[in-house]
């Protein structure tokens, strides 16, 4: 099956996806192996799967393709009503790593839904985009905490030391799990800076 590659090969997998057993799995693994953009919009369609393990499936199988033909697609599911949808698309993307996200991606950032910009900030952090951080940065303030915990998440994993004032501020805050985050980012950044706000931090466990 690896070798056909053929349409009608692709869209049979496709349907086996939704199995939810063995063959569902070995079906995403073929596709996986084939990384046909054929298969695109029939998994981007998976994505909204009433099964979310389903969608997911069929979200590591874009993130195998690794095709920026799946991009205008996945960006148009992470405005999606269903948070589960938007999420997966979010989770794609960030399989996915392409730069060509991060233009859109910062603009959500601003977006008025804190769904939408709680995603963008996920995959913002997937890429490690550097481009991205005076966005993130505003948002360690953000009052919905799902937006403000992403942009901690996405400043950890881009390592920048731009970051390190905003989340040293953020080992204060009166929520122990924003602080618990905020360590966590800071010591992946591995910042000297932060050493002696981290002992406070322990201390007062």
């Amino acid at each position: 099956l690896i070798e056909i590659k053929s349409e009608a090969v692709i869209s049979i997998l496709i349907k086996f996806i939704e199995y939810d057993s063995y063959i569902g799995n070995k079906a995403a693994d073929v596709l996986g192996e084939i990384k046909s953009e054929a298969a695109i919009p029939g998994l981007i369609q998976l994505l909204k799967h009433e099964k979310s393990f389903i969608g997911y499936r069929a979200a590591d199988v874009l993130g195998k393709i690794k095709s920026e033909a799946a991009i205008p697609g996945l960006i148009q599911l992470l405005k999606y009503e269903n948070s589960f949808v938007g999420d997966i698309a979010a989770y794609a993307l960030g399989k996915i790593k392409s730069e060509a996200v991060i233009p859109g991606l910062i603009k959500f950032l601003e977006h008025k839904n804190s769904d939408v910009r709680s995603r963008a900030g996920f995959v913002l952090g997937e890429i490690k985009s550097e481009a991205a951080i005076p966005g993130l940065i505003q948002l360690l303030e953000h009052k919905n905490s799902d937006v403000r915990s992403r942009a901690i998440y996405a400043l950890g994993e881009i390592k920048s030391e731009a970051a390190i004032t905003g989340l040293i501020k953020l080992l204060k805050h009166e929520e122990l799990s924003v602080c618990k985050r905020a360590a966590y980012a800071l010591g992946k950044i591995k910042s000297e800076a932060a050493i002696p706000e981290l002992i406070q931090l322990l201390e007062h466990e």
